[in-house]
């Protein structure tokens, strides 16, 4: 299966650091508010034809891009693989990112691992995105401690 789980590595990392705001607030309401916007991102990055790194990908073979009539690599063939990302909180340190359909997974799987086609490293995170995950749970804290949720 091919997914990008937020570890407890990597939460804890950002959980860390905003714990120092304020202490143990996690739920799951907030956990997928992050995941949706990191999902996005990758959607977004990677239909403006960037890796996870925002470097552009390496385009179609001549044959293909011809075919697709566009010199942006955007990993859009039919929609299927994009389309099937989804998140899911999986506890209150952890959310998982991942396609919801087993073509989608084995179609993202070679393209990350160069299987038959050029390695295209499009789904994961990077330092922006754990500043959008840090800007989001401060976000919801807030407003959540404003309404009195917390």
């Amino acid at each position: 299966m091919i997914t990008y789980e937020l570890d407890r590595k990597e939460l804890s990392d950002i959980v860390s650091r905003l714990n120092k705001f304020s202490k143990g607030i996690s739920n799951k309401k907030i956990l997928n508010s992050i995941a949706v916007k990191l999902k996005d991102n990758i959607y977004l990055r990677t239909l403006s034809g960037k890796d996870v790194n925002y470097a552009s990908f390496k385009p179609y073979n001549p044959k293909y891009g011809a075919k697709k009539k566009s010199n942006v690599v955007d990993m859009v063939d039919t929609g299927l693989m994009m389309n099937t990302m989804t998140q899911k909180v999986l506890s209150n340190n952890m959310v998982k990112i991942f396609f919801n359909n087993k073509t989608a997974r084995e179609r993202a799987n070679k393209h990350l691992k160069g299987i038959g086609v050029p390695v295209r490293e499009f789904f994961g995170v990077n330092v922006k995105d754990r500043e959008l995950a840090q800007s989001t749970y401060l976000k919801s804290v807030t407003k959540a401690r404003k309404d009195n949720k917390l």
